[in-house]
């Protein structure tokens, strides 16, 4: 596999303006804080059926992508329990981007997706482990301030982690994720987007 060609951006970058990326990060905080200020009140041993998640951590991106493969992530995410199987859907957005000084390259990507994922519950435990997977999308891009170039690809992800109960409604968390997909073809090569990525969490349940 070609690495990318991140020697032909070495030219000055333009200011990073991704309006998507920060009005859903946005709106999953606005959420969160409507979420703090309307207590949860547990009602016949019933439990939170919805999740809001705001994510931020590292995602490492596969060599092709070097130099700015190692990129800075955060995102926000819907789930809801489905009462007819022990599993959970879920839908999100994720947004990372990375920066090297050497060539004033920059990386970014802009993901969407839906899934499954399942917890394995302990009665009584605080701590709740689980499993997911299902499908993204994903916008790659490499922008050198004159010259840019992106692609769309569609993968599959798969990730697992747990939450920790700070109250009924709060919970922190950690999350490890993969995503495995197309390659994207950016300057005429192709390149593998496919990366690991570990993330810290905080949820309201509601």
């Amino acid at each position: 596999m070609n690495r990318l060609p991140i020697s032909l951006l070495a030219t000055p970058i333009k200011p990073a303006t991704d309006i998507v990326a920060k009005t859903s990060v946005l709106l999953g905080i606005a959420t969160l804080a409507s979420c703090a200020s309307s207590s949860y009140t547990q009602v016949s041993g019933a439990a939170p059926s919805s999740m809001i998640s705001v994510s931020l951590g590292q995602r490492f991106i596969d060599d092709d992508f070097e130099p700015v493969e190692d990129e800075f992530t955060y995102g926000v995410e819907f789930s809801k329990d489905l009462p007819s199987a022990p599993l959970w859907w879920e839908v999100g957005f994720f947004a990372s981007d990375d920066e090297d000084s050497g060539t004033n390259a920059e990386g970014s990507t802009q993901e969407f997706y839906g899934g499954v994922r399942r917890y394995f519950e302990d009665p009584g435990s605080k701590l709740h482990p689980y499993v997911g997977g299902g499908l993204s999308f994903m916008n790659a891009e490499l922008d050198g301030g004159f010259i840019e170039d992106d692609d769309n690809v569609i993968g599959l992800y798969v990730h697992g982690g747990a939450v920790y109960d700070i109250t009924p409604e709060w919970a922190l968390g950690l999350d490890l994720r993969i995503f495995i997909g197309e390659d994207a073809e950016l300057f005429g090569i192709d390149g593998s987007v496919d990366y690991t990525q570990l993330a810290v969490t905080a949820s309201c349940r509601f």
